[in-house]
């Protein structure tokens, strides 16, 4: 192995080639476990004892993301401990990386199944609202005489959705009508 006293998970999360099969075999340990909870209350609450072990390896690449879902969906006992630092950590995910399993969590601890959570869905609210406003798109009304109105959404220039006029990248802006 390439370390003798631990990894740092600085270090697992590099891509470093030397981890990846370690990476897997944390990948199939997080499969697993969310195997485990999924349907049993009592595993998920054993589990649970084990969060902040889980939330310190969020976004490193171990694709634990879909273990907490699962951990959460349908225990309204752990959904009631759901607070604030919980969903800042995964705004600061999606500032950092708009992935969209982030975006799956938070949907997925909103409700237990039809019944909402109005406590959970306040502090996200909050959280993305007042904290984090940035994470949500940008977005304009264009109206005028005659016209008929039209919103659209700003894609910002990424490496993904970079439209290159020369070297330069540049934003566009969506018309949501033109998708039928």
């Amino acid at each position: 192995l390439p370390f003798s006293r631990g990894i740092s998970l600085d270090w697992m999360a590099s891509g470093d080639p030397r981890l990846e099969k370690l990476k897997k075999i944390l990948n199939l340990g997080y499969r697993l476990l969310k195997q485990i909870v999924k349907g049993d209350t009592a595993a998920a609450v054993d589990l649970h004892h084990f969060l902040p072990i889980l939330l310190q390896q969020q976004g490193r690449g171990l694709a634990n993301t879909i273990t907490l879902k699962e951990l959460f969906i349908g225990k309204r006992k752990l959904l009631s401990s759901i607070g604030p630092d919980l969903i800042q950590l995964f705004m600061d995910l999606l500032t950092q990386n708009k992935d969209p399993r982030y975006i799956d969590f938070l949907l997925s601890i909103c409700t237990v199944g039809e019944e909402p959570l109005p406590a959970v869905q306040t502090i996200i609210a909050t959280q993305l609202f007042e904290k984090n406003p940035q994470l949500l798109p940008r977005c304009q009304l264009e109206t005028g005489p005659g016209q008929p109105t039209r919103l659209k959404f700003l894609i910002p220039a990424s490496k993904v959705t970079a439209f290159k006029k020369g070297s330069t990248r540049i934003s566009t802006w969506l018309n949501v009508a033109d998708f039928n």
